[in-house]
């Protein structure tokens, strides 16, 4: 096979990079390749990075070049691996953050290198190739990146999709800490299913009324959004992606016939209703309560 081919086939293995150290594996001599990168057949990433011409990467080919620049023994971390486990709030960051295992002193420009003292071997992965810390360090390395609001929706985020556990969070934070006291909260509840869920949440605990029951199992008829059992009351939020059929409109009518069948009030809200009407969103909710509750 051919060098360039084969440095070809190496790179769309590798996120369209590849290093001076594989191009020489190949066969490539300094000459070759200092001719390749002068032509502009080749282009730099990084000192001893390139990519072939004409390859266009997205984020992720970005921090995997970020990776073969710093060198073995380097893991995706930080905003960047935030973003690469698609943590909402650092979609857009263009940050590229990594960090290394030893105790090499590594200089990369644009790219920011963490040396922590101790990485336990758990704490970090792969996400395809992309050597990377695992989705629960990656949180506990944010935390003074977000506010409130935004931790508590990244963490139910890794919950819902099964990358982080309540548990393990809470065993290795302080409660003491805002992540360790969400996690805590998480081991006894159910993580909200949906940004617009914790929207409406805490709509409900700014309001003053008790919290309701998240992610609650209704005999008969399944889960709901949120729940006042001693009221049977069941509170669904509807997005619009999710409620924007006429089978999914049909499916929630039928389900809210079976509550009533069962004894329980449905009441359910729009995005539209919760963010522009916050205040008779509440009213709502504070009606049908008080008035379930006198039986």
């Amino acid at each position: 096979m051919h060098r360039d081919e084969a440095i070809a086939r190496l790179a769309e293995t590798q996120h369209g990079f590849f290093t001076r150290s594989q191009a020489f594996g190949i066969g490539f001599t300094v000459d070759q390749v200092r001719h390749r990168l002068n032509t502009g057949r080749w282009r730099s990433a990084h000192p001893g990075v390139y990519r072939i011409r004409g390859w266009t990467p997205a984020f992720r080919d970005l921090a995997f070049a970020a990776h073969l620049a710093v060198g073995e023994r380097s893991f995706i971390s930080g905003r960047t691996a935030a973003r690469l486990w698609d943590v909402a709030p650092f979609a857009d960051v263009e940050i590229l953050e990594v960090l290394v295992t030893d105790r090499r002193r590594v200089r990369v420009s644009g790219v920011i290198v963490h040396r922590p003292r101790v990485v336990p071997r758990s704490d970090v992965t792969k996400l395809g190739i992309v050597p990377i810390t695992t989705a629960s360090r990656t949180l506990i390395d944010c935390v003074p990146f977000l506010p409130a609001d935004q931790l508590e929706e990244a963490l139910d985020s890794l919950l819902r999709r099964g990358l982080a556990s309540p548990g393990a969070l809470a065993r290795r934070l302080s409660t003491a800490s805002p992540l360790g006291r969400l996690a805590a909260a998480r081991r006894q509840d159910r993580p909200t299913e949906s940004a617009l869920e914790l929207e409406l949440l805490r709509l409900i605990e700014k309001s003053g009324l008790p919290e309701p029951v998240r992610q609650f199992v209704v005999a008969g008829v399944g889960r709901v959004d949120f729940a006042y059992p001693a009221a049977k009351l069941a509170i669904e939020v509807d997005g619009y992606a999710y409620h924007s059929s006429r089978v999914r409109f049909d499916a929630d009518h039928e389900r809210d016939l079976r509550l009533r069948e069962v004894g329980w009030t449905p009441l359910r809200f729009t995005a539209t209703q919760i963010r522009r009407g916050p205040d008779e969103t509440v009213r709502r909710i504070m009606t049908q309560l008080a008035t379930n509750l006198r039986g």
